[in-house]
């Protein structure tokens, strides 16, 4: 058994616990799920209370390794999303 929940899980608990239907469970997230990465893209913030944040952080151009050869090369700078829970989470 697997510990993962997929897409339809999601779907089908958030309908259950909402009391719409699949379908309309399935429309709402499908756009949530659209929206969230054009919205953080564009160097917004989303803060969801008690749930957590998404934004953009800037990463430095920085020094690493090739694990495979052990070269040295230079990461180029790059805006990374990430996502923090809330504490309460």
């Amino acid at each position: 058994m697997s510990k993962a929940v997929t897409k339809e899980d999601l779907i089908s608990n958030v309908a259950g616990r909402s009391g719409m239907s699949l379908t309309d469970t399935r429309r709402v997230l499908d756009a949530a799920f659209k929206i969230i990465p054009d919205i953080v893209t564009s160097g917004k913030t989303i803060q969801i209370k008690g749930f957590g944040t998404f934004k953009l952080v800037h990463r430095n151009e920085r020094i690493g390794r090739n694990p495979a050869t052990g070269q040295t090369m230079t990461l180029p700078a790059k805006d990374v999303p990430i996502f923090k829970f809330s504490k309460k989470v």
